[in-house]
């Protein structure tokens, strides 16, 4: 043994083979168990950290930086904060805006022909910019009756517009014999 008092992992393994008889003479005492389970116990409360806690104040700021940033989108990024869909008017009017709507979407997605969905997109598109500035009039004054009728204008025109460009593929895709 060292004059420390103080065995290395080798030395103590080597004391423990050379007196295993004397160990295993003497039984413990009755309360031994109770007593080192009740150390060990403290001992693990004292040095393992509980992640508990870590974990809640993690979800406490997600879910602070997502409300925050909810309110920043709803209040400086959402593009469509100062506009107001015809759908907000009136029920009726709800109506016409989601058949025109449905009746755009069958018009582009219906047909399998990416070329087509491009070129009502791109006829489509300039009309959009348009309809944005009528939104933006109709959020302001949302009871005036020229902006309303003006809005579905736009939308009997969108889809006459959608309607004459898918004859028109129509008619050109007869004349051509499908590809194999």
């Amino acid at each position: 043994m060292k004059e420390d008092n103080k065995m290395n992992e080798d030395e103590l393994f080597d004391f423990i083979r050379k007196n295993k008889d004397k160990f295993d003479v003497f039984s413990p005492e009755s309360k031994h168990e109770k007593r080192f389970l009740q150390k060990l116990g403290k001992l693990i409360k004292d040095t393992v950290i509980s992640i508990v806690p870590y974990l809640i104040r993690v979800a406490v700021v997600a879910v602070a930086i997502w409300v925050i940033g909810l309110i920043t989108w709803n209040i400086y990024l959402n593009p469509s904060k100062d506009q107001m869909s015809l759908s907000k008017v009136s029920l009726e009017d709800r109506k016409f805006e989601s058949s025109h709507k449905l009746h755009e979407l069958s018009a582009k997605y219906l047909h399998s022909d990416i070329k087509l969905r491009k070129v009502i997109n791109k006829e489509i598109h300039p009309m959009d910019s348009t309809y944005v500035e009528m939104k933006k009039e109709l959020k302001r004054n949302p009871d005036n009756k020229e902006i309303i009728n003006a809005m579905k204008l736009y939308y009997n025109e969108r889809n006459a517009i959608i309607d004459s460009i898918v004859s028109t593929h129509k008619k050109l895709r007869i004349g051509k014999p499908d590809k194999k």
